[in-house]
């Protein structure tokens, strides 16, 4: 499509620049017709017959008839080259419409994490155990902590939490609370899928700043979260 796309706007400019010239020669057209006119009027206006003989003046006639078709016809010929320039400019933009339909681009504004796909590798459609990419921005990050069901009675909206990544448990990490889901899940494990037993959890969602430590996206974190009665965590 690319090449298409440059033989049509190839095509597109000489649609312009023919068109350009045919509305050039239409005051010219105009001009000699005006100029024929003019001289059929100046025999006419002869009253002396014998000054201009018939013949002159039907030449005259004529070539006023004659500059009055050429008129017509370069307007005609303006109009056939605008026509072709429409053409020639619906189809060069059809095909930047299927090339920018083939071009896939973010929703959002944020950093590719991760690329499952590359170049000359078939994108199937429908449910994927894995997305082809990953994308997602790096400003303002969310952890998603869960909280036993015996808890959730202690968590209120908008409670204090820090956490601290393993690894570097020096360093402790302010969170702002985001929202909390409303509905408790199962307990999932650490590698995927949910525990064999009975154990339910709460979601709540933290968002802090990327530059206050060092981490890696997916990383785990232990989060501490301010009990409703003020005491304990």
């Amino acid at each position: 499509l690319v090449g298409a796309l440059a033989v049509a706007s190839a095509a597109e400019q000489a649609a312009a620049a023919e068109h350009q010239a045919a509305e050039a020669a239409v005051p010219l057209a105009r001009a000699a017709l005006a100029d024929a006119e003019a001289r059929f009027a100046l025999y006419g206006a002869v009253d002396d017959t014998r000054a201009v003989s018939g013949d002159e003046v039907d030449r005259q006639r004529f070539a006023g008839e004659r500059a009055r078709a050429a008129v017509a016809q370069a307007v005609a010929q303006a109009a056939a080259a605008r026509g072709r320039v429409g053409e020639a400019s619906a189809r060069a933009q059809a095909i930047r419409i299927d090339l920018d339909r083939l071009q896939v681009r973010a929703p959002i504004d944020g950093r590719v994490w991760r690329r499952n796909v590359r170049a000359g590798e078939y994108a199937p459609a429908g449910l994927l155990p894995a997305p082809l990419i990953v994308l997602g921005s790096d400003r303002a990050l969310r952890v998603r902590v869960e909280v036993d069901e015996e808890d959730a009675a202690r968590l209120r909206p908008g409670a204090r939490a820090e956490g601290l990544f393993r690894g570097s448990p020096e360093h402790r990490v302010a969170l702002t609370f985001s929202r909390m889901e409303p509905q408790a899940q199962p307990k999932r494990a650490l590698s995927g899928g949910a525990l064999r037993v009975d154990s339910r959890v709460v979601e709540v969602l933290y968002r802090f700043d990327a530059g206050d430590a060092p981490m890696l996206i997916g990383q785990r974190m232990d989060v501490f979260i301010e009990a409703s009665e003020g005491r304990g965590r």
